[in-house]
């Protein structure tokens, strides 16, 4: 999805350039596919679809907490509506913890809270076709990057070489850092996401609900389509393991197929060095954008704005 809004964004600001989007699956990636299927709510993204003849929805955004009721059942909380500021602060290191296995980068407001989380828009289901419309869309993987004095050579799995200027880097850090045959060492945790049929029905007045206090393994549970479906998230390299299946099971829920999202999905700070490394990509005409490409799990599409505009305030970009 940051592919498709920084193609938007070109269309609309830099109309002069030449947009080539690489992409070797579905424009858009894994966003229809798995987690939270929605953007969230910015001034600048809402701008960018109502340019791009787009409907900008604004829609609350209710996210829950799953808790153990007096009589053992289980029960959703609005949060954080129904929870005071300690219980957050508690939810929060419990959710840190579980996902990313150390408490190393917690801050206040890790989770879904605060003002830019809690609106959503709701998009047509032409947003990705919509916001690439005008560029050239090539079906292929890069296979290698070899770095040029202002700019980049991109080798793709079709044979075809191409030169970039400027390359926006989309995808996970650990695809660019072996294209550039310059390895960096981040540390994640895998995520897997698993479409589960809900028996209950109270999923569907949340967006997303955390299972942090209630589940083992299973940490947040999001709304999907058609109606009556969920999506689970936990990570672990072992699957859809007993510990994961005693979950779904407590939670009332089916599993019905693996969305097959197998990247690391919870980000660490990178280190010294490897922040040394990535910034020397940058004489290569190589900019980094969005979360996994910039190792940041706040840099979520919203912020792709700002950094756009950075990127090509130099006219000559």
């Amino acid at each position: 999805m940051g592919g498709c809004v920084a193609a938007g964004w070109l269309k609309v600001h830099r109309p002069d350039l030449t947009v080539m989007i690489i992409e070797p699956g579905p424009l858009g990636g894994s966003f229809k596919g798995g987690g939270l299927k929605y953007l969230r709510w910015d001034d600048g993204l809402a701008q960018l679809l109502v340019d791009n003849s787009l409907p900008a929805l604004k829609q609350q955004v209710i996210g829950g907490v799953a808790t153990v009721g007096p009589d053992g059942s289980l029960v959703a909380c609005d949060y954080p509506g129904d929870l005071d500021p300690l219980a957050i602060k508690q939810l929060q290191l419990a959710h840190y913890k579980m996902t990313r296995g150390t408490m190393e980068g917690f801050t206040d407001g890790v989770m879904n809270f605060g003002g830019r989380d809690q609106f959503k828009i709701v998009t047509p289901a032409n947003l990705c076709e919509s916001l690439t419309s005008g560029a050239a869309v090539i079906q292929a993987m890069i296979t290698r990057i070899m770095p040029s004095r202002g700019s980049s050579y991109l080798k793709l799995s079709n044979g075809v070489m191409v030169e970039a200027k400027t390359t926006l880097w989309t995808p996970h850090l650990l695809f660019l850092s072996n294209m550039m045959g310059d390895p960096v060492d981040p540390q994640a945790k895998l995520l897997n996401v698993m479409s589960c049929e809900a028996i209950s029905d109270w999923w569907a007045a949340h967006d997303y609900i955390y299972t942090s206090t209630s589940c083992s393994r299973v940490h947040r549970i999001s709304t999907s389509t058609p109606v009556g479906t969920v999506v689970a998230e936990w990570n672990g390299e072992d699957g859809l393991s007993n510990e994961v299946l005693t979950d779904l099971d407590a939670l009332g829920m089916m599993p019905q197929y693996d969305t097959h999202k197998s990247l690391p999905g919870h980000l660490l700070p990178l280190s010294d060095g490897d922040k040394a490394t990535v910034s020397g990509w940058l004489d290569h005409g190589i900019r980094p954008l969005g979360r996994f490409a910039e190792w940041d799990g706040r840099a979520t599409v919203d912020k792709n704005i700002i950094k756009l505009e950075e990127i090509f305030n130099d006219a000559d970009r």
